[in-house]
């Protein structure tokens, strides 16, 4: 296969000696882990139609005992739905902000709607992800994005805030203040970092 020919890259983007990993290698790479918070997001990067047969058939396997702490995501709620269905008992997340989700009606200030289409999309859904400024603009509107899915039993995980992006503490105060349950970054350490020089100006 094409894919395992690949190898991994560093944070400067130079190959590793490693290979890229397939879904059933890497569910044996991390089998031990006991850590009962762990989880392991998988993001669907593919649309539906790009879904086989051979794909839907090989998922429940190659996942193995990653399932018990893995929960699958992505912008097309119906290949979400499809491959979940095939990992019984798989937790399912659905981000609703790309151009084939609602993203238009919040585009539009419509927030409500923007929820109550979310959810009728993908029902099952666990955890809802949206781009970080979506709820700081709705609730410069006077709407409260992320209490709203909340409301319903879900949590929020607001993605993707950049270790290095201006002020990126500032944001991520703001967005736990907003009530987000998660926040996606890139760069955790560099996070911390910022977080701990804030800490540092403000004694």
């Amino acid at each position: 296969m094409e894919f395992q020919t690949l190898f991994r890259r560093d944070e400067a983007l130079l190959a590793l000696p490693e290979r890229a990993l397939t879904l059933d290698q890497l569910s044996l790479h991390l089998t031990g882990i006991s850590d009962p918070e762990a989880v392991l997001q998988l993001d669907l990067q593919c649309r539906n139609r790009d879904l086989t047969y051979r794909h839907l058939a090989g998922f429940d396997q190659a996942l193995g005992a990653l399932k018990v702490n893995g929960i699958l995501s992505g912008e097309d709620s119906q290949a979400v739905q499809r491959l979940a269905k095939a990992a019984p008992g798989l937790a399912v997340g659905y981000d609703p902000c790309g151009q084939s989700g609602q993203i238009a009606h919040a585009q539009n200030g419509d927030w409500q709607r923007f929820v109550d289409e979310s959810l009728l999309a993908m029902s099952q859904a666990g955890t809802i992800y949206l781009a970080l400024e979506l709820p700081s603009r709705a609730a410069h509107q006077g709407f409260e994005l992320i209490r709203a899915f909340q409301h319903d039993g879900r949590l929020v995980d607001c993605f993707t805030l950049q270790g290095d992006e201006p002020d990126a503490a500032g944001i991520a105060r703001n967005l736990i203040e907003l009530g987000a349950d998660q926040i996606t970054t890139d760069d955790p350490a560099g996070l911390y970092r910022q977080f701990q020089m804030r800490k540092t100006w403000q004694n």
